[in-house]
């Protein structure tokens, strides 16, 4: 029998894919709709970019967004930031905004 050692602990195979199964959370997809709209979004400080580089510009929907909290910044050129705060993505997956 083989034995995986992770974190110095022994797992017998069955037991250590288990393991990681359980571990592994999908990520989700999230709509940004800001009025008005042509905003850049920041998650965490970083650009939302697109799977080919570029940046996401709103209204959008995006993919492949972790499901834990993130803190969300809308910036529209001619416009102070938009701070939408920090949205738990596990539990919400719209993210309104209106700049007044």
């Amino acid at each position: 029998m083989s034995v995986f050692i992770i974190r110095g602990r022994g797992f017998p195979p069955d037991l250590h894919q288990s393991a990681l199964q359980n571990s592994t959370v999908e990520n989700v997809t999230v709509n940004f709709i800001p009025t008005p709209s042509d905003a850049l979004i920041l998650l965490d400080d970083k650009v939302l970019l697109t799977p080919d580089g570029r940046p996401h510009t709103t209204p959008c929907t995006a993919d492949n967004i972790s499901p834990r909290p993130h803190h969300v910044v809308f910036r529209r050129f001619g416009l102070p930031d938009h701070d939408a705060g920090v949205i738990d993505f596990a539990k919400t997956r719209e993210v309104p905004a209106r700049w007044d």
